[in-house]
């Protein structure tokens, strides 16, 4: 968090909330969707980018990639 953000990771809750609050307006839904999507089966991963504010308060892209891990139950 502190590299990419600025953030101390002691201060960064473990929430989608948390880090949907700092995902630049224009971006949210987009992602919102992707991961939705992942969620439900309807995609095997996510990859997006997309900005996020940094502490400093500006704005940085992140490339967010990630898969849902499933098992039996």
């Amino acid at each position: 968090a502190y590299a990419m953000l600025g953030v101390d990771p002691a201060d960064v809750e473990p929430t989608r909330e948390w880090w949907l609050g700092r995902i630049h307006p224009e971006d949210v839904e987009r992602l919102r969707y992707a991961v939705e999507d992942a969620i439900a089966g309807r995609i095997e991963s996510i990859d997006c980018q997309y900005r996020i504010r940094h502490a400093s308060g500006e704005w940085v892209w992140v490339w967010h990639r990630g898969l849902v891990a499933r098992d039996t139950s």
